[in-house]
C-alpha cells in the first residue's frame, strides 16, 4: 500500500512526498521484491526536483545491487542523463555507453545515442 501510495503521489507531482514513503518503504520493507524498483523511484523523485547528485546516488543503487531487476536499463539511462544535468559529459558517456553496449536493441539506447554527449 505505501509503495502504491507513493507512486500517485508520484505522478500527482508530490515529489518529496512521494521521496519520503519510498524511503520508508525501502527501510520497512528491505526484502521486497520492490525495493530495485523504489530506488529508481527515488532517483526519479530527486531527478524531478534537480537533485540530480542524489538521483545518480539512487540509480546507482539499482546498477551496483540489482542488475537483474528491470529497472535497470532505464537506471542506466537515468543515470546518464543526471550526468549530463551535472555537465559531466564523461561520467554520462560511460553511463550511457554502458547501456549501449548492453542493451544494444532498446528503445532507451536509441536515446541514449541521441543524448550522448559530445
Amino acid at each position: 500500500a505505501l509503495y502504491t501510495q507513493a507512486l500517485q503521489s508520484f505522478n500527482n507531482k508530490q515529489y518529496r512526498e512521494a521521496l519520503s514513503m519510498w524511503t520508508e518503504f525501502t527501510k520497512n520493507f528491505s526484502k521486497s521484491p520492490l525495493v530495485p524498483n523504489t530506488y529508481f523511484w527515488i532517483g526519479e523523485c530527486n531527478y524531478q526536483v534537480n537533485d540530480f547528485a542524489n538521483a545518480v546516488l539512487s540509480y546507482q543503487e539499482v546498477i551496483d545491487k540489482y542488475p537483474k531487476s528491470n529497472k535497470y536499463p532505464d537506471a542506466l539511462f537515468k543515470r546518464g542523463a543526471a550526468f549530463v544535468k551535472l555537465n559531466n559529459k564523461q561520467a554520462a558517456k560511460i553511463s550511457f555507453q554502458e547501456l549501449i553496449t548492453k542493451f544494444p536493441n532498446s528503445p532507451l539506447a536509441q536515446r541514449a545515442k541521441a543524448m550522448m554527449p559530445k
